[in-house]
């Protein structure tokens, strides 16, 4: 089996004492500026089923001194099939060092992907695994963040919106408010629920919709990894959709911007290229920043086409002895 991927890491500001930093990390800088290693390549010229188009947006907002949120977006490249795993991670602002929370729970995804994933593909790709695998790691770093901060003196957590993404299926793992979005056909679809006062104050019918989201508790997570004794997540599946955009966002992205607003925004019929999401994504976080969005606003979109030839371009790779 052959594989390869790339992975970029977003905001990864972790002490030394509590983890080594991920051999395969690429660091952004507000301006989107970033370093990225290289390994050996492998897979150019194969002929793709689908490709994955994939574009990141990141601001720390008009008011916060540190950008709290991390962003992750791997890639692999199995034989003709193609995998994507992007991630987002809002630490907590009314917590310590919820920086270093967001991006210790991204390392921790990325060494998995990089390490963990080879050999659940290998196996087949059962599902049970790649379950049994998220739950673990979401039940370590819940209690590694809260030994850390114990030893510290401080409560530190953060939320996790993570999804797989193959050529036939999208895969999700979610605690707290930061959500994942599937857009097309003039609707964006919110695939994860909060874990907030808010959003169950709209499930169990005490508000509408519109009411909790600009409802204060909104911001009031009932779940996260880090500030919980015991941190229980969510996991989605669902069949890709070859003409959809896929959103991962933060809070401070989605706030303000209703569903309608996002199709609008992000229509994949008009948004066909890396060039044209980026820029997409730009204007959206400008525009919360002229209306006065106080928190970190990050967004990843991932957009499945048609594949082609794999080229050079950004990927990693690993070896299996059972190639």
């Amino acid at each position: 089996m052959n594989s390869a991927g790339f992975c970029y890491i977003i905001n990864p500001t972790i002490p030394s004492e509590f983890t080594e930093v991920s051999r395969q990390i690429a660091d952004f800088t507000e301006e989107k500026k970033y370093r990225r290693k290289q390994y050996k390549m492998m897979g150019n010229g194969v002929e793709q089923s689908v490709r994955f188009c994939l574009a990141a947006c990141t601001d720390k907002g008009k008011t916060r001194a540190v950008n709290q949120d991390a962003l992750l977006l791997q890639q692999a490249v199995c034989g003709r099939k193609r995998y994507v795993l992007a991630a987002v991670c809002d630490g907590l602002g009314g917590l310590e060092k919820g920086e270093l929370a967001s991006s210790e729970v991204l390392r921790s995804l990325a060494d998995w992907f990089q390490s963990r994933f080879p050999e659940v593909l290998m196996a087949g790709f059962p599902e049970r695994e790649l379950l049994g695998d998220w739950k673990n790691l979401v039940h370590t770093e819940n209690e590694r963040l809260r030994t850390y901060g114990e030893k510290q003196g401080i409560v530190l957590g953060t939320t996790l919106t993570a999804a797989l993404f193959t050529e036939e299926n999208w895969y999700c793992v979610h605690v707290g408010d930061s959500r994942l979005y599937e857009i097309a056909a003039d609707t964006a679809r919110q695939l994860t629920r909060d874990h907030s006062l808010a959003a169950e104050a709209v499930e169990r019918g005490f508000m509408t919709r519109e009411e909790g989201e600009k409802d204060r508790r909104r911001s009031v997570l009932t779940r996260c990894i880090g500030a919980c004794p015991e941190t229980v997540a969510e996991y989605q599946r669902g069949t890709i959709r070859q003409d959809a955009m896929y959103l991962l966002c933060t809070d401070g992205f989605w706030h303000g911007n209703a569903p309608e607003r996002l199709a609008a925004d992000f229509s994949p019929e008009l948004l066909t290229g890396e060039k044209q999401m980026q820029r997409a994504a730009k204007r959206v976080t400008a525009r919360n920043r002229r209306h006065g969005e106080k928190d970190n606003i990050s967004a990843l979109l991932v957009r499945p086409q048609e594949g082609g030839k794999a080229g050079k371009r950004g990927r990693l790779c690993w070896k299996s002895e059972r190639s």
